[in-house]
């Protein structure tokens, strides 16, 4: 099937194929991933302290950690899209091809099937944006069991007052902030103005021009949209894009 668009279903770059080569490389390495992440979340599994859930007593274990080493979840969604392609390339049946895989590396055979089979799903496949976002979301519970999650940052225009040959002007230099402390305080690589975290956080919110700025992942939980949701409104302007992250402070309602 050919893509009489012209973009990639997934992020709308320009290509011939369904998703770009950027969006492949970025599934393969989800799908490298997460045997990794199961390992690293079997190796979390040693009973700690119990804690309390409101009235419940803990089992001294992570949840995230559990589900992501045993894989089931992730297992149950990604062989619908073997099953899928494997009758869609007119491959051997996914039941017949796996009969003799042990459980503990089925999750890995899967991967490594999907992985050996993305770059023709790239090329033609009319879902690969719905696997990839199935996709996505099962690697994010997997990240998350194994502990790997990176820690929230936020680039924030600086928004200080600077001099220039025409007057006065925003430095507008990015300031990257991981894992916000707000008493912290972050200097301006441009401008050298020095900014505590909490005070930069608002100047850069309620400044004209300026903004929070955040990747995809936190501003589509931040906002309660789909990435997918997301793309679609930095084209038609709703809402700021620089870099891979979105101004969460800037969309325009009702537009």
């Amino acid at each position: 099937m050919s893509n009489d668009l012209g973009k990639c279903l997934i992020c709308q770059r320009d290509t011939d194929a369904m998703a770009c080569h950027y969006c492949e490389t970025n599934m393969r390495r989800q799908l490298s991933d997460m045997p990794k992440y199961a390992k690293k979340a079997s190796e979390r599994l040693e009973p700690r302290p119990g804690g309390t859930r409101g009235t419940e007593p803990g089992f001294g274990l992570s949840m995230a950690a559990l589900e992501a080493s045993c894989g089931y979840d992730a297992i149950a969604v990604l062989e619908s899209w073997v099953r899928d392609w494997r009758e869609t390339y007119g491959l051997v049946p996914y039941g017949v091809a796996t009969e003799t895989v042990a459980h503990r590396d089925l999750l890995a055979n899967i991967c490594l099937f999907l992985g050996q089979w993305l770059n023709r799903a790239c090329t033609d496949h009319p879902a690969i944006d719905s696997f990839a976002a199935e996709l996505r979301q099962q690697w994010a519970a997997m990240r998350e069991g194994a502990n790997e999650t990176p820690p929230n940052s936020w680039v924030i225009p600086c928004p200080a007052d600077i001099d220039t040959d025409d007057g006065v002007a925003t430095c507008g230099r990015p300031i990257k902030i991981i894992d916000v402390d707000m008493e912290a305080t972050v200097t301006c690589n441009a401008c050298t103005t020095h900014w505590r975290v909490g005070r930069l956080l608002y100047v850069g919110a309620t400044t004209i021009g300026g903004g929070i700025y955040v990747d995809a992942e936190a501003a589509s939980q931040y906002l309660g949209v789909s990435e997918r949701t997301l793309r679609q409104w930095a084209k038609s302007g709703k809402i700021q894009r620089e870099r891979g992250r979105y101004d969460i402070t800037g969309v325009r309602h009702g537009d």
